[in-house]
């Protein structure tokens, strides 16, 4: 058995360390072994994609997360086209923008930001902005699974842009945790 922790490379740039853990695990699986990659931390939609595109299925990434909530993989079954018509109607859409991986719907000072899968079919996260500040992001698999809330700091006459609060879903939509930072 291996484990690998994908924290160390996930929150970073994309480095070769990614296809070797995955090429590795490829090559444990075609050999009958059971693989599965672990993230301790939820992972960015890049790193599905990523991670699919070197031959690893969602339902083979697991996150820690998971054990606390019902939603048991990544696999993204939400419609693009849905929640983009969601989107659009809830936040009385002046302006919209297909760029490569993801939509950008606008109106006045919010804006959010449809990231979708390599088909274009499926939604990975939604990212809301207000006066281009992050202020949530919602995770989607089969349902949204997670919601994160961002807030600014102040810290030597410097702001950024920090979490404040993750929120996970069941398949119901009730909470199945929250976890706060202070």
């Amino acid at each position: 058995m291996a484990i690998y922790d994908f924290s160390l490379v996930s929150m970073y740039a994309l480095s070769g360390v990614d296809s070797a853990m995955c090429q590795r695990a490829n090559i444990m699986s075609a050999r009958g072994y059971e693989v599965a990659l672990i993230f301790p931390t939820p992972p960015e939609p890049r790193d599905l994609t990523l991670y699919k595109g070197l031959g690893i299925s969602y339902d083979k990434m697991l996150g820690v997360h998971m054990s606390f909530t019902d939603v048991d993989d990544f696999t993204p079954k939400v419609s693009t086209e849905s929640l983009f018509f969601e989107l659009e109607n809830s936040l009385k859409c002046t302006e919209k923008q297909v760029l490569e991986n993801h939509i950008l719907v606008k109106a006045n000072h919010m804006s959010a930001a449809l990231i979708f899968d390599d088909t274009k079919s499926y939604v990975h996260a939604v990212e809301y902005y207000k006066n281009s500040d992050l202020i949530q992001k919602d995770y989607y698999a089969d349902v949204k699974y997670m919601s994160v809330f961002y807030g600014r700091e102040e810290e030597q006459g410097n702001s950024r842009q920090v979490v404040k609060r993750r929120i996970f879903y069941n398949r119901d939509h009730s909470i199945a945790f929250i976890q706060n930072y202070y």
